[in-house]
């Protein structure tokens, strides 16, 4: 019966949610004389304003694809400058890679190269792009969503929607409500992982400096700061955007705050 009603809740959605678009796709051709379900797509306006105002340009995916709407919606264009996370996964940074490659081609002929065939790019972290200050190489987020809406995906499908709606609404509020608790333009998240870098940076010491490079040893690895450019060889300032333990060690060198 629910389905029956789809374009009415569909209707509704957009009248009390003003700039909102949800659509009812159905196929009449594929059995004649009935109108099967095929998707129901919604793009929340409150939403969409805020990933297009305030989020980096990240998505992504889990048993799904980009197309269609969707695209226009969050005015995507071609693509440049997203930043895509699927189950393509996971590696570490370059001055690991060799030694993790070496250790995984031990357990078995021709692991290496069929891992080889994919784009860099795409599953390590030494090869990731710098514009999105992303450094995640899992897709566990969008399985922990996938998970957090598991009781209503069993339900009917107006009931799983609205019970996914509220969820994400709840959600919604209770962030709006936890960034106004911050005292500090820095984000909560990006708080404590600047404190977990000044704790590591006491494992770093400064071996020698210039006018604009740094070298910062850390145990058998050497890598070089600039402070300037806010650069560091580890990749992990320019992936996340916050400093990392060499580059807070070296502020610290300079009697500075990071």
């Amino acid at each position: 019966m629910e389905f029956a009603r789809l374009c009415d809740y569909a209707d509704n959605i957009e009248q009390t949610n003003p700039g909102s678009i949800c659509l009812v796709k159905t196929d009449r051709n594929l059995e004649p004389g009935k109108n099967l379900f095929k998707y129901f797509y919604v793009c929340f306006d409150a939403l969409k304003k805020g990933w297009l105002e305030g989020c980096r340009k990240i998505i992504g995916f889990d048993g799904c694809f980009l197309k269609g709407a969707c695209k226009v919606d969050l005015e995507l264009g071609d693509g440049a400058g997203l930043t895509i996370m699927s189950d393509m996964q996971k590696a570490s940074f370059e001055v690991k890679l060799k030694e993790e490659l070496a250790a995984l081609g031990k357990l078995g002929k021709g692991i290496c190269e069929s891992l080889l065939k994919y784009n860099k790019e795409y599953w390590c972290r030494a090869f990731f792009l710098e514009h999105s200050k992303c450094d995640i190489v899992e897709n566990n987020m969008c399985e922990t969503f996938n998970s957090w809406i598991l009781a209503p995906r069993h339900k009917s499908i107006i009931t799983m929607l609205e019970d996914i709606r509220h969820k994400v609404v709840r959600r919604h509020v209770d962030m709006i409500q936890f960034a106004e608790t911050w005292i500090t333009d820095i984000s909560h998240m990006a708080r404590v992982i600047l404190e977990e870098n000044k704790e590591l940076s006491r494992k770093c010491k400064v071996l020698s400096f210039g006018t604009d490079r740094f070298e910062v040893d850390e145990y058998e690895y050497r890598y070089i700061v600039n402070l300037r450019k806010r650069t560091c060889t580890c990749r992990s300032w320019q992936l996340r955007g916050i400093p990392c333990a060499h580059a807070i060690c070296e502020i610290y060198h300079q009697e500075e705050e990071p």
